[in-house]
């Protein structure tokens, strides 16, 4: 998929999963590029059809998978109620493999079901913010303004950002 954000893939997967051709999804799913089976993977969890979480599914389950390729079936299964509640359910039963956690908490906290985003409140809270004092929720502070300056200076300098984030080419990936 060039271009996976697009709506025009997502029904392409439900025509794809309607006639059975789950060869033609699994080939991209099975691809050595890394950027090719992301993309396949975003657009199957853009599709919104049920019958894609258990083509992402097995990708997350196959630990022969690529590192990143198994991070971005998170991010897909995150899109759907089904594959978000299977990953509640790992994280609640502590099966949830820690490689995984920071991407199934941003998965999670960017449900579009409520009661998922609660969950993954309780299950992954925000880390605290200054003095120890608890962030807001994240409802709350997407709707915040910020200073891209000041931003930049703790990304780069007092905040830990950089350890495990890259923007701009600055950081660790």
């Amino acid at each position: 998929a060039e271009r996976p954000g697009d709506e025009i893939g997502g029904r392409a997967v439900g025509v794809l999963l309607t006639k059975g051709a789950t060869a033609d999804i699994k080939r991209p799913l099975n691809s050595s590029d890394i950027k090719q089976a992301s993309a396949a993977l975003e657009v199957l969890g853009n599709s919104g059809d049920a019958r894609a979480v258990d083509l992402i599914l097995a990708v997350f389950a196959d630990d022969a998978r690529p590192l990143e390729a198994r991070r971005a079936a998170v991010f897909a299964l995150g899109k759907s109620r089904r594959g978000a509640r299977h990953l509640l359910q790992l994280a609640e039963r502590k099966e949830l493999d820690e490689r995984f956690r920071d991407a199934t908490a941003a998965a999670l906290h960017g449900s579009s079901e409520g009661n998922i985003r609660q969950r993954a409140q309780e299950l992954f809270p925000p880390p605290p913010g200054r003095d120890n004092a608890p962030l807001p929720p994240v409802a709350q502070l997407v709707r915040r303004t910020g200073d891209v300056s000041r931003g930049k200076l703790t990304f780069n300098t007092t905040g830990t950002c950089l350890k495990c984030h890259k923007v701009n080419g600055v950081g660790k990936d």
